[in-house]
């Protein structure tokens, strides 16, 4: 007999130019009951001990903290209704993993810009990332901001220039599937919308990765008020064997 349950998962740069203030996090809390989400991995965030002490949904979650020096860090929040263990961090405020029910789940913040030097810092970290997952488990997910693509129709304007081809190599290398490309093979969907020089671009730039035994029942974009990207939530399934009882003679 397989027994089917999900989890939902929200992966959000709540854009910290603007900084995490207050209003913010009550509009925060607010996504988060809406959608009924039972992790939420955030980007560009700067965190302080009583940052979200005044929410009462969010006194519901545990944050797992990884702050920047830049002011651009990470932080998960995990439900209390969920067991977790098994937390990795890196020493720049880019990366949070951590076990969630027997599932590893990342959040990851990629360095942004189409330069050489921010696309080498990028490339750079990416190559890192099988260091920081030798104790994944065997089903799992990796999202967040990669500000980079492996596939030319997730950016409207010049493509070539966002291109991967580390992220490409660590995809093949855990045989990762993008939620939303499984679900959504041909879509024209975007996750960032922005203007350069007089000209309107836009990229799918927030993605969200599965790997294992790990199906997935939606994956969409959502427009939030608070952030230029759109908050991409995700909604996994795990199939669990249980063991058949034969009746008594």
């Amino acid at each position: 007999l397989i027994i089917m349950s999900s989890f939902k998962i929200g992966y959000i740069n709540i854009y910290g130019q603007t900084g995490f203030s207050s209003s913010k996090v009550l509009e925060l809390e607010n996504l988060i009951n809406f959608h009924k989400l039972d992790v939420i991995c955030l980007q560009e965030t700067e965190v302080s001990p009583n940052t979200f002490s005044e929410c009462n949904i969010l006194r519901r979650f545990s944050p797992i903290i990884n702050n920047s020096s830049t002011g651009y860090g990470t932080c998960t929040l995990v439900s209390n209704d969920l067991s977790m263990d098994n937390i990795i961090k890196d020493s720049d405020g880019r990366f949070i993993s951590v076990d969630v029910d027997k599932n590893t789940i990342v959040n990851l913040y990629l360095p942004s810009g189409t330069d050489q030097n921010s696309k080498t810092k990028r490339e750079d970290m990416i190559d890192s990332i099988p260091n920081l997952l030798l104790y994944k488990q065997q089903m799992g997910v990796c999202g967040g901001d990669f500000n980079s693509i492996v596939d030319k129709k997730d950016s409207l304007n010049h493509p070539d220039q966002k291109m991967s081809k580390c992220l490409g190599k660590l995809i093949k290398l855990y045989g990762l599937r993008d939620a939303f490309r499984v679900l959504y093979p041909h879509s024209r969907q975007y996750s960032r919308y922005y203007t350069a020089k007089c000209v309107a671009g836009a990229t799918r730039i927030d993605r969200c990765y599965v790997w294992g035994n790990l199906g997935i029942e939606e994956a969409v974009y959502v427009p939030i008020s608070f952030s230029d990207h759109l908050a991409h939530i995700v909604t996994a399934k795990i199939q669990k064997k249980t063991p058949t009882v034969s009746p008594r003679r």
